[in-house]
């Protein structure tokens, strides 16, 4: 081997040893989880609003309406906004007025911010009519941009490691 080579083999090996160091680092990015479904919740499953840090990473879906309905469905995609990959997809079937369900967390050890998107899939006679967000109380910083897309049937807003979002779908029904 000449010497140039030799000279040159630390660094080839400090290089493959941090090229190691990043495929095993937890930041690594994941690929897509399977779709997760899940059933209904019990109505005494509702996020803990009292402090904004009591929900870091969760993304809650709740169904609300004017009257009591049933079997209101939801798919949901978290985004990770750094490197555009889906971490979290999946379904929440069955959820009736009144309820909410967790559909997905997202890493709280690590640096993370998220775009999460939800779908609701409403029953007859019920109507989208409006959507809104519960970021927790004291949230420290002006809430992240979100949106309602009533034709859609879409509500997108962002969590991230430090902070979860609550989604709740208000629907109208005819009243007779």
């Amino acid at each position: 081997m000449s010497r140039r080579s030799w000279t040159s083999l630390p660094l080839l090996v400090g290089g493959l040893a941090l090229l190691g160091a990043c495929a095993e680092s937890p930041v690594a990015p994941t690929t897509a989880t399977e779709v997760v479904f899940l059933d209904r919740v019990a109505v005494t499953a509702f996020p803990d609003t009292t402090h904004f840090t009591h929900m870091s990473g969760q993304l809650w879906v709740c169904a609300t309406g004017n009257m009591f309905g049933t079997n209101f469905n939801y798919r949901y995609t978290v985004t990770d906004k750094a490197t555009m990959m889906v971490v979290a997809k999946g379904a929440i079937r069955g959820l009736n007025i009144g309820e909410c369900a967790l559909a997905a967390t997202v890493p709280t050890n690590v640096r993370g911010h998220y775009l999460a998107v939800v779908k609701q899939d409403a029953p007859n006679p019920f109507k989208f009519a409006h959507g809104f967000f519960n970021f927790g109380q004291y949230f420290p910083a002006t809430p992240p941009v979100s949106t309602v897309d009533l034709a859609n049937r879409t509500m997108t807003s962002s969590l991230s490691s430090d902070g979860g979002v609550v989604m709740n779908f208000y629907n109208n029904a005819p009243l007779n």
